[in-house]
């Protein structure tokens, strides 16, 4: 979809663009005032951002974080609560990489309205779809 001119941002940001998407974040979120987030999909710049500003619940696959605490939040496991976090939550942000394992369906039936999905793996499917789409520093 890159090739063909249809989307952009499908290129990984590196060296300071992590930390400076943490930033883009915060302002992205500013107009949410202390709010419930579900961020599904373990990402560490987001999770340190959302935890310092809003309630925040972490939604992960991986059994290396799972039960975890991370920055103050024990990581939950993506495959036992999602329906109850998403229903929880007032914004959802949602890993690209849930259209790569299969789990996107019941996050876009249960929280459509309510996400926002981050990375690159789901850039060309946010375009197909019409999904809100969080990634300012790819390229």
């Amino acid at each position: 979809m890159r090739n063909l001119g249809l989307i952009e941002g499908s290129v990984h940001c590196e060296d300071s663009g992590p930390k400076e998407c943490g930033e883009d974040l915060v302002e992205f979120l500013g107009k949410y005032e202390r709010s419930r987030i579900a961020l599904v999909g373990f990402q560490p710049v987001h999770a340190r951002c959302c935890s310092e500003l809003h309630e925040l619940k972490i939604l992960d696959m991986d059994c290396e974080n799972i039960g975890k605490e991370k920055f103050g939040v024990v990581v939950l496991d993506g495959s036992k609560c999602t329906e109850e976090v998403l229903e929880w939550c007032d914004i959802a942000l949602v890993t690209g990489t849930t259209v790569v394992n299969g789990t996107i369906e019941p996050i876009l039936d249960i929280a459509r309205e309510k996400s926002v999905f981050y990375g690159i793996s789901i850039a060309g499917v946010a375009c197909l779809l019409g999904l809100e789409r969080f990634c300012p520093r790819s390229t």
